[in-house]
């Protein structure tokens, strides 16, 4: 990292590069984790709310690539990310982290027997843990994309924020429509959920 521009830092072009393709990594794997949610989902109303969010995971995937030939050298830009971020860059660690710590919550595809209690425990992870990591991972990268041939890398980031923000609140709101306070430190305790509990009743 440089700091040529005493008002602040910005990234060199492979740094920038990494940015781009651990971003198109973590919203590929988002995209196929909220996808494999959203039907495992045993209540209608998370799985109305998870797959849009999937399909704008996997629609922000796409646009990130198409970074990857001018950035990398030639790198195919329709292929899948190779691989998550490097430890050098915290945000975009911290974002692979919680994608981490969501698949471990509940389980590998086809392993899990979905519940009531599952299906909020997704929708919680998506609102509290994984969106908000996009959110930061955004707002750093459009603050550190600052030189003038990085305009178009700002425009995708000015995108994604609108959004992940605009999905942040339709997922936190359907928490609440659901009955639960989305307070931040809720997705704590999601690991030692009652997850094999049958629910009562499939809310809408």
């Amino acid at each position: 990292m440089t700091n040529d521009d005493p008002g602040g830092h910005h990234l060199s072009g492979d740094l920038l590069a990494a940015w781009t393709t651990g971003l198109a990594w973590a919203e590929h794997r988002s995209w196929a984790m909220a996808g494999h949610w959203s039907t495992a989902a045993t209540i209608d109303g998370v799985t109305a709310t998870l797959a849009p969010i999937s399909a704008h995971h996997g629609r922000r995937a796409d646009q990130l690539r198409t970074f990857w030939p001018q950035r990398r050298g030639g790198t195919d830009g329709a292929a899948s990310p190779a691989g998550p971020p490097t430890p050098d860059d915290g945000p975009l660690l911290d974002l692979a982290n919680a994608l981490d710590e969501a698949q471990r919550s509940l389980g590998p595809p086809g392993e899990t027997t979905w519940t009531g209690t599952t299906s909020m425990a997704a929708l919680r992870l998506t609102a509290q843990l994984i969106l908000p990591r996009f959110l930061t991972c955004y707002k750093q990268l459009l603050k550190l994309a600052n030189a003038p041939s990085d305009a178009s890398i700002r425009r995708i980031c000015e995108l994604a924020l609108t959004d992940t923000t605009a999905d942040f609140v339709t997922a936190t709101a359907k928490l609440a429509a659901l009955g639960e306070n989305p307070g931040p430190s809720q997705f704590d305790d999601i690991q030692h959920a009652g997850m094999g509990q049958n629910p009562t009743h499939r809310p809408k």
